[in-house]
């Protein structure tokens, strides 16, 4: 299962959590004494075993597959690569389809601020930050603000995430 998770989630490092797993085996026995505690009134039988089935699949899936979710779905890693290729001295940097949650999180996890080309058509930052889907590859068309020739630093996207992916141009001397 571990190996499994993995390749889904590659940025996901498995630990063991005493308290999620005690609030688990809590949640577990809390359903087991839900079911048994009515064995006349079938109608009530079923209410309660559905009920606190599904209480404890939230509670399962809220303790026990939470970080495994949050591996899969954010974008802190490839933030954190980000920044790490950032230049030393930048002016500052344009971007181009990134909606508001990706550059919300820039600011959040990075303290990056872009300036969105599709509002401000005249930006003349030295680097410049596309989101694009690689499905679509080469027939999107690609708008780099201002004039000169502009050189790839980096690229990159979520772990697990093949539809988003993120590329970081400086414009050239």
């Amino acid at each position: 299962l571990a190996m499994v998770l993995h390749q889904m989630s590659p940025a996901y490092v498995a630990s063991a959590s005493l308290p999620a797993f005690l609030l688990t085996a809590g949640a577990a026995v809390f359903w087991l004494f839900q079911v048994t505690r009515v064995k006349n009134d079938a109608a009530k039988l079923a209410i309660r075993a559905w009920s606190a089935g599904i209480t404890f699949v939230w509670i399962g899936l809220s303790t026990l597959w939470l970080p495994w979710l949050d591996a899969q779905k954010s974008y802190r890693s490839m933030i954190s690569d980000l920044q790490i290729n950032l230049p030393a001295h930048y002016d500052c940097i344009a971007s181009q389809n990134l909606g508001e949650p990706q550059r919300a999180l820039l600011d959040y996890f990075a303290h990056i601020q872009t300036q969105r080309l599709e509002m401000h058509k005249t930006i003349t930052c030295d680097l410049f930050l596309r989101a694009q889907d690689p499905a679509r590859g080469a027939r999107t068309h690609l708008i780099i603000p201002g004039s000169g020739h502009w050189q790839k630093l980096w690229q990159g996207h979520r772990p697990g995430d093949a539809h988003e992916l993120f590329v970081l141009y400086r414009r050239a001397a």
